[in-house]
C-alpha cells in the first residue's frame, strides 16, 4: 500500500485564466504561487493555493466547454472521472448566504444527507464545474 501524506492539488482546464483566478480568489482565497507557458503547444498552466491545497489551472487556446448534459449536476453523475471538488466548511448554510451575495452560479441548496453524515451545497466556477461545499452533520 503506497502512504499518501495528504492531497496536493487538482488540475482544471478552464477558458480564461483571468476569469478563473479571480473567481478562485474572490470566492474562496486562493492566490497565485506560480505560471509559466510552453510555448510549442502554447499551453499555459498556473497554480494557486489555500489552505494547503492546491489547483493547477491548464488554459490551452483550443479549449472545449463541457456538453450541456455533461454540467448539470443530476445527468453528470453518470460519467466517468471528476465530478466535483469539495471543500469542508464551518457552517455550510452561512457559506451559501455569502455565496448569494457574491452572485456566483448557484446549482443546489443547502441539503442535509444523514446518510453521508453532511450537510452540503453545489455552486459553479465560471467554467461550469461543479464545487461543493459540506459541513459535517452533528454525530
Amino acid at each position: 500500500m503506497i502512504s499518501i501524506r495528504k492531497a496536493h492539488h487538482i488540475g482544471i482546464g478552464v477558458k480564461d485564466l483571468k476569469v478563473a483566478a479571480e473567481w478562485y480568489q474572490k470566492v474562496l482565497g486562493f492566490v497565485e504561487k506560480s505560471s509559466f507557458q510552453d510555448p510549442s503547444s502554447q499551453l499555459k498552466i498556473a497554480y494557486y493555493h489555500a489552505q494547503g491545497f492546491e489547483i493547477e489551472f491548464f488554459v490551452h487556446p483550443k479549449t472545449v466547454a463541457q456538453g450541456s448534459e455533461r454540467s448539470q449536476l443530476g445527468p453528470s453523475l453518470k460519467y466517468q472521472g471528476l465530478l466535483h471538488l469539495a471543500f469542508e466548511v464551518e457552517d455550510v448554510d452561512a457559506t451559501w448566504e455569502q455565496l448569494q451575495t457574491l452572485g456566483i452560479d448557484l446549482e443546489t441548496p443547502p441539503t442535509s444527507n444523514s446518510d453521508l453524515g453532511v450537510r452540503y451545497c453545489f455552486v459553479r466556477d465560471p467554467d461550469g464545474n461543479l464545487i461543493e461545499f459540506l459541513t459535517p452533520l452533528p454525530a
